[in-house]
């Protein structure tokens, strides 16, 4: 639960929020906001007034927030011809960055997301995904990552929805081994 009033939606937490002066309360888990218009005291109860907005995903952004998500623009929509869209996921110091990929949907070979580690468009290419071919989880070495969106002027899709999260690397190297060993385990030789 987030809180404003007059201000601007913000996209890099978990969930939208608004930023202003003015307290009013977001319901929210992207891209919907629930919001609480108002309220009438009526025999000690009160009485809630909300509105449900549709917030169309941005086209790019600074991410800082610990944990968020990261969605196609126009997301729940199909997403639009001739974009080129810059996010840069940036935590303190001592975090690296965990990207899982929820949904991943693009027009094959010409609307492509490109994740590079560091942060910028010069930093050393993690992948280029495009169509279905995404990973289920992509790592940072440090605390920056860089994500392009391009698409052409032709057919658009569903795009991507991604779920980002700052980890220690010391944390990240024992959920990796876990992960190794269960799949080892999990296994009929």
């Amino acid at each position: 639960m987030y809180v404003c009033f007059d201000g601007n939606v913000v996209w890099n937490a978990a969930v939208p929020r608004c930023e202003g002066e003015r307290a009013l309360r977001l319901y929210s888990s992207a891209p919907l906001l629930k919001v609480l218009l108002g309220f009438v005291r009526w025999a000690a109860v009160d009485i809630l007034f909300f509105c449900t907005l549709t917030v169309p995903a941005p086209c790019g952004g600074h991410l800082t927030a610990p944990i968020g998500v990261l969605l196609s623009p126009g997301w729940p929509g199909y997403y639009k011809d001739s974009l080129n869209c810059e996010w840069m996921i940036e935590y303190s110091f001592s975090l690296i960055s965990l990207i899982r990929v929820i949904l991943f949907q693009t027009e094959v070979n010409y609307d492509t997301l490109e994740v590079r580690d560091g942060p910028s468009n010069s930093s050393p290419l993690i992948g280029e995904y495009h169509g279905t071919q995404a990973p289920h989880f992509l790592i940072s070495t440090g605390n920056y990552m860089y994500l392009l969106f391009t698409t052409d002027n032709s057919r658009s899709s569903e795009g991507f929805q991604i779920r980002y999260e700052s980890e220690s690397a010391s944390h990240l190297s024992s959920l990796l081994c876990d992960c190794v060993q269960t799949s080892i385990l999990a296994y009929n030789f």
